[in-house]
């Protein structure tokens, strides 16, 4: 059986139940970034877990050159539909070294990260980030702030959503430390159902992972504004990292 992540990226549900996502928010978010990394026009970049390549397009609107990569065959096809000189795309495990490092610049964007069971395979992520950039280059994670989420959660979460002709019901909960969501989706006589489990990390967990993962911490927000990190009311844990010294 393949794992959910594999299942549920590569399906055409996947962009169905998320296509509501704000574009806008998340270019005034990549724009604010920029601006405090001061990155030179045509750096180097690399999007893990790119998707269908929203990102990764506006970053290159900016001049940059960049790189998207996505365990997703579906998303990698829809996204490579864009590539140009300074924009290109390769299906890719996250968890996979880079054997030299070519990139000023390196991104986990909106939770794509904490996908897999163990610590290990987890930080195995992180490592690759370390190795895809220069020695002078920044990795930034972003990840919701777990303390919010498990408080809003002591009850699980029941959702329906219309889209087309498509029912989505989710069911969110929390399990063993994972935020787990069941999707289940119907069409007349037909259903699929598909799940998504993300690793609950704490602030201070993850602290520790990117240590071990040779990354040294310069900068925490708690918003797509770069606003400050508070653990009981930001929505967000965005991280701003280099090679440690």
């Amino acid at each position: 059986m393949e794992p959910w992540y594999a299942s549920w990226f590569d399906s055409p549900f996947y962009p169905m139940l998320y296509k509501h996502r704000d574009d806008e928010e998340a270019a005034d978010f990549l724009d604010r970034m920029l601006a405090i990394i001061q990155i030179p026009e045509g750096s180097e970049v690399l999007d893990l877990a790119c998707g269908r390549g929203r990102h990764s397009r506006f970053l290159n609107s900016k001049g940059l050159n960049v790189h998207g990569v996505d365990l997703s065959p579906s998303s990698i096809q829809e996204a490579s539909k864009f590539t140009t000189a300074g924009l290109t795309f390769e299906v890719r495990d996250m968890r996979r070294p880079w054997t030299e490092p070519k990139f000023d610049l390196a991104l986990s964007l909106f939770t794509s990260f904490g996908y897999f069971e163990s610590d290990e395979e987890n930080r195995s992520v992180l490592v690759a980030l370390r190795s895809a950039i220069r020695a002078q280059g920044k990795v930034v994670l972003d990840v919701f702030n777990s303390q919010k989420v498990l408080s809003s959660l002591i009850e699980p979460v029941t959702e329906q959503r219309r889209v087309g002709d498509y029912q989505f019901s989710t069911f969110k909960h929390v399990e063993n430390g994972f935020i787990v969501k069941r999707i289940r989706v119907e069409n007349q006589d037909q259903n699929w159902t598909f799940f998504e489990k993300v690793r609950a990390y704490t602030l201070q967990e993850l602290n520790a992972l990117i240590d071990e993962a040779g990354l040294e911490i310069t900068a925490i927000w708690g918003d797509y504004n770069l606003g400050p990190f508070d653990s009981q009311h930001s929505d967000r844990l965005i991280y701003l990292m280099q090679i440690k010294p």
